[in-house]
Parts: C-alpha cells; structure tokens; sequence
C-alpha cells in the first residue's frame, strides 16, 4: 500500500505544537522516536504488518505513547502524530475530544493495542473533502 510517512522532523514539529498546552520540552530518547516511526513499515517476509491506513495510524500513535520518546507531551504527540497520518494520506478524525483523550489513556494504561485503536480510528475516520 502506497501511503506518505511522517518524518522524525514532522513528529518533532508535532510536539512542539502538543506542549503549547504545557509541559516540559525535550526529546527523552531519539532512538525510541525513531523505532516509533518505523513501526508503520514493518514487514513479515515481505508482507506488510501493517496492512491499512488505520493500522499504520494506530501503530504510530501507539508506539509514540508506549515508547515515551518525549520528557513530557507523549499522548499528546501520539494522537497529533496518528491524526496527521491521516490527513496527509487525505482522511480525517472527526472523533469528540472527549473519545480522543480517553483513547490516549487507554493507550497509556495498556488497555487497548494496535489493533483496538484502528477499530477505533476505523469508526471515527473519513475521506477528506477537497475544497
């Protein structure tokens, strides 16, 4: 499946925007933000992990929670990263910020995976409408 990746350089812009809310800077471990990006290509001889664009959306968001990359801001930066994701491969969220948080705690408490939250994003996406 041909889709657009973020860049390390994207997800740091991304956090910087999560912390204007608040919240300490800094990137805690570069190696973990990286393997948090590379999760979405993973391949299984040849056979993407990651099949769809809300698994490669979820694992994004998932792995940038769970590996804590960031001092402070990391659901923030997950859901910001996995949203993006989606934008810049033409859909969009149009969940409750309510659902959202509750989500990204869910992550962050190892009661959902990979798997529950594309089921999540599956039920809360659309096309985006060009204008």
């Amino acid at each position: 499946m041909y889709c657009k990746y973020l860049t390390k350089k994207q997800v740091l812009k991304l956090h910087e925007i999560a912390l204007k809310s608040g919240g300490a800077e800094g990137l805690l471990a570069e190696g973990m933000l990286e393997l948090a990006l590379e999760t979405p290509h993973i391949t299984f001889f040849g056979t993407e992990f990651h099949s769809s664009l809300s698994r490669k959306a979820a694992a994004i968001m998932h792995e940038v929670i769970k590996l804590h990359p960031f001092i402070d801001g990391n659901k923030r930066t997950g859901f910001l990263a996995a949203d993006t994701f989606l934008r810049v491969n033409g859909y969009e969220l149009l969940a409750p910020e309510r659902n959202a948080i509750d989500l990204t705690l869910e992550t962050s408490r190892c009661s959902i995976d990979i798997a529950g939250i594309a089921r999540w994003i599956e039920t809360s996406f659309r096309r985006r409408r060009i204008r």
